[in-house]
């Protein structure tokens, strides 16, 4: 993404966490929000291309990942997310036609808001939506075609405590990417990592 854009984002990304706290903070004045910090590796990585009948297509992504932070408010949270992923191979279209063999890249940053909704013991279950700004990069047979967009995000996660600060995650998260006028792909990514409360 452009220095400019990238400027934009970290704005409206700070002013929405800045937002949710404040609405956070007045409607449980007792709690005190705990900052968390966590990474993830996508273990499996999908897009919603299509695939031409003898044409070479692969819609798992070669790999993905994302970072995050946020605050846990207890009841629920609010998170700041940046995403990657990679490395597929499908039809694309483009505005002069579908074109097969095209390679499909996505990079993001989002604002999601983060619900328990089953907790046992250290075990817990969540629901997550927000809105992700996404870069869909695509290569197509006349060159290199890229799209920056506004797109709803969310997901599943499940989380086991090592300890009051150390958590084993496992999450699903799902957006959708366009690199053109015309095309656009969901996005799906399975990923496993670690989060820190500090």
């Amino acid at each position: 993404m452009k220095t400019k854009n990238r400027n934009t984002i970290a704005r409206l990304i700070a002013a929405t966490l800045l937002a949710g706290t404040a609405v956070a903070a007045s409607a449980q004045s007792t709690a005190n929000p705990v900052p968390y910090a966590g990474a993830s590796v996508g273990a499996y990585n999908k897009y919603s291309l299509d695939c031409s009948a003898g044409a070479a297509c692969d819609r798992t992504g070669s790999w993905g990942g994302r970072i995050y932070g946020g605050l846990d408010y207890g009841s629920f949270a609010i998170e700041g997310v940046a995403f990657g992923m990679k490395g597929a191979d499908g039809t694309l279209r483009a505005n002069n036609g579908q074109f097969t063999g095209g390679h499909l890249s996505t990079t993001g940053v989002g604002v999601q808001g983060v619900v328990p909704f089953l907790v046992n013991g250290d075990f817990s279950l969540k629901g997550k939506l927000g809105l992700a700004y996404v870069r869909g990069k695509a290569s197509l047979p006349g060159g290199v075609e890229d799209r920056e967009a506004w797109r709803p995000m969310g997901g599943l996660g499940m989380s086991y405590a090592l300890n009051k600060q150390v958590s084993l995650n496992a999450d699903y998260d799902v957006t959708q990417a366009k690199y053109n006028n015309v095309g656009k792909a969901r996005t799906g990514m399975f990923s496993l990592g670690a989060s820190y409360k500090f």
